[in-house]
């Protein structure tokens, strides 16, 4: 009876709490009242196959590296960007990733993709899930009660690494200056402040500046970079290009060059290249054909007849297209994968003018930081999730 003014005071706490500006997704409410209730045997199934998914990477990503003349441009990668790709300082798979799993109409559990770059959601996962909980009373378990600190272990962790090249004080965090990006980057940058060893400088990414191959940040000269903001654009946006070089010494960024690898769509391709080829185990090959759907860089007789068709460097659903959809023309840097037919959840969506109940297809985000699984962030969207879907709070019952 009193929903839209519980939604309100959510929205009012967030919006105080954790700067939460992102009400809306267009014109529906984008935080659902409802919540996503899993059981504990589902949610330890996501966290084994997180980690044995986050294995694999590990053990990719520097055979990559070491072959990038070869596999850059299967990934998709600018060649401007090989060195940096290619310079890791740090062992950890990434400083805050997220595994995108959903759940098809058997039952079963499937791996979509890997944000290993630039994850949303992370104010919805350590602020709002708790206070919906708190306010709703819901007394299942909060996947993400520990979120906040496993993330400040990830950046400290990786901040040790790189202080081993060179003194670090001055650490920017920075993004683009979209409403999304912002709140969820000075959250990050409250959270590095936590650690207590460093001067945080939060800003629009297009205002570094590079002089005597060092970069500075409103006038102060900067040792670290936490960087909401795609690798890859650093290439395509011509400002941008500058701090290319700087940046491929490796001892700059908290988030790592070689997450672009594992961020491109084209990297599950070259995981089903390689089976068969003697480089994974057994049990990493059973892994891979049951939980990440057949993927490939050409259409080919193993291929299902209902594929999605990806963008290798897509975010947030751009770009995605099916292959019954006759719109579909023959592009360069996609990828071809058979399809996950998610179950679908009825639920009341809300408008500014109107609710509706219809049919809602999840995703549920598994978090990453450093190498291990860590937080839960569900999306509920159309038949292409994309950036309209609405959040929802997970619990494990």
């Amino acid at each position: 009876s009193n929903r839209k003014e519980l939604w309100e005071e959510i929205l009012e706490e967030a919006a105080f709490k954790f700067n939460f500006t992102g009400e809306y997704t267009n014109n529906y409410e984008y935080v659902s009242l409802n919540s996503v209730i899993i059981k504990e045997t589902l949610y330890t199934e996501m966290l084994s196959a997180g980690y044995k998914f986050c294995g694999i990477l590990k053990r990719i990503y520097p055979y990559i590296q070491k072959n990038m003349e070869l596999f850059g441009p299967i990934l998709g990668i600018p060649e401007e960007l090989y060195k940096l790709v290619s310079t890791s300082l740090t062992g950890e798979l990434c400083a805050l990733g997220r595994i995108d799993f959903a759940i098809d109409n058997n039952g079963k559990l499937k791996i979509l993709e890997f944000n290993s770059e630039t994850p949303a959601g992370i104010v919805e996962t350590i602020g709002i899930s708790s206070i919906i909980k708190e306010k709703l009373n819901i007394l299942y378990k909060n996947p993400n009660r520990n979120f906040r600190q496993y993330i400040k272990e990830s950046f400290s962790s990786i901040l040790k690494d790189l202080k081993k090249i060179k003194p670090i004080k001055n650490i920017a965090v920075v993004t683009s200056w979209y409403y999304e990006d912002i709140y969820t980057s000075k959250l990050i940058a409250e959270i590095l402040e936590e650690l207590g060893e460093y001067n945080i400088i939060f800003g629009n990414i297009y205002d570094l500046k590079v002089t005597d191959n060092k970069i500075y940040l409103y006038g102060e000269e900067i040792e670290g970079i936490y960087r909401h903001y795609p690798l890859d654009w650093f290439y395509y946006e011509e400002e941008m290009r500058a701090v290319i070089e700087p940046l491929s010494s490796g001892d700059y960024l908290i988030n790592p060059g070689h997450t672009l690898i594992t961020q491109s769509k084209a990297l599950c391709a070259v995981i089903y290249e390689l089976i068969g080829k003697g480089f994974f185990s057994a049990e990493d090959e059973k892994f891979i054909s049951e939980y990440i759907p057949y993927t490939c860089l050409e259409i080919n007789n193993k291929i299902s007849s209902d594929y999605v068709i990806k963008p290798y460097l897509s975010r947030e659903g751009s770009g995605v297209e099916l292959s019954y959809d006759e719109k579909f023309q023959k592009e360069e840097d996609v990828i071809f994968q058979d399809r996950v037919n998610i179950r679908p959840l009825y639920t009341k969506v809300y408008s500014t003018i109107k609710e509706e109940s219809k049919y809602q297809f999840p995703v549920i985000g598994l978090y990453i930081t450093g190498d291990k699984p860590t937080g839960v962030f569900t999306r509920m969207g159309d038949f292409i999730t994309d950036k309209n879907a609405i959040y929802m709070s997970t619990y494990i019952k």
